[in-house]
């Protein structure tokens, strides 16, 4: 099933996990275990969800708890990994 709107209003990572898939993932993470690795970097500290984005231009998580995805973005640094931290406007 594809997700839509509704889903990411939702803002249910669980739901997420089931209902919001990117086609390109899993071959891009079998070809690319860098990429990989980011998305399990992402889940082993504490994201409530990760994806890539779009054809593989990024990984992303989505923290509900701003310090674990403070941390995770400090253990994405020190491996190397290019970073953006934020939060969504009005949260």
């Amino acid at each position: 099933p594809r997700a839509g709107r509704g889903e990411l209003r939702a803002a249910d990572p669980e739901r997420w996990r089931q209902e919001l898939v990117n086609d390109f993932e899993a071959p891009i993470l079998e070809a690319f275990p860098a990429v990989c690795a980011a998305k399990d970097l992402l889940l082993d500290t504490g994201a409530d969800y990760a994806s890539l984005s779009g054809s593989g231009a990024a990984v992303f998580g989505v923290f509900e708890d701003a310090t674990r995805a403070t941390a995770a973005a400090e253990a994405a640094r020190l491996t190397g990994l290019r970073v953006w931290h934020g939060s969504i406007p009005g949260e």
